[in-house]
């Protein structure tokens, strides 16, 4: 069961959760109707070049639709996985977003989508080697990796003890850095669900089980 917080952090930052969870709480005909005509929309989505659909079409598939495309999730990771994103962060939480919404029982699928997140967090900590690195991502752009990082010890993901000081690096840059950035109200209340959201995970629950799968 999904938490408040999550729930909200979640609507904020991609497009159709809104309507999803409202179905999920009513089991109502108005609003599966909406979320079906939102799929019937991304259908198909083969030239998207925005990711941020992902964990909605994750859930949808999961819940509604028998999870009959867990293959084009997978594939649709890979290909964004080849492209430049400016603000790996966000995608980085996005890919584990999506990795949540899937089924266990499809491992095969669920496991391509983990190794997208592990490059893609590979690639990030590449860039943060030197001294100083963090500071020069954004303040959002350091809370995101930051959870991004917890919620995946918390998901089994990656091992905490290996990761999570990199988070708490990220996380301390993005502290520092927030007197002095200039954020939107979206942009502080995503801040302020993520720092709740660390709060509430304990990011080494269960962590070992990724150690059967590295």
């Amino acid at each position: 069961m999904k938490s408040g917080h999550e729930k909200s952090l979640q609507i904020l930052r991609y497009p159709g959760m809104a309507q999803y969870y409202a179905y999920e709480e009513t089991k109502g005909k108005a609003e599966e109707a909406i979320v079906m005509d939102m799929i019937k929309e991304m259908e198909p989505v083969k030239d998207r070049t925005d990711y941020s659909f992902l964990p909605f079409y994750t859930i949808y598939q999961t819940k509604l639709n028998k999870k009959e495309k867990y293959s084009a999730i997978a594939a649709w990771t890979m290909h964004f996985e080849k492209e430049e994103h400016p603000c790996q962060g966000d995608y980085l939480l996005t890919l584990v977003d999506c990795y949540e919404g899937l089924s266990e029982e499809i491992f095969e699928h669920r496991r391509a989508v983990r190794d997208m997140a592990r490059s893609t967090l590979q690639r990030i900590l590449n860039k943060h080697k030197g001294k100083d690195s963090w500071q020069k991502e954004t303040s959002l752009e350091n809370y995101r990796i930051a959870y991004a990082i917890w919620k995946a010890c918390y998901l089994h993901m990656i091992l905490p003890d290996i990761y999570l000081k990199k988070a708490q690096k990220a996380l301390e840059a993005a502290k520092a850095q927030q007197e002095n950035a200039e954020l939107s109200d979206a942009e502080k209340q995503e801040i302020a669900l993520i720092l709740n959201g660390m709060e509430n995970y304990d990011p080494y629950t269960g962590g070992w089980e990724v150690l059967h799968d590295c």
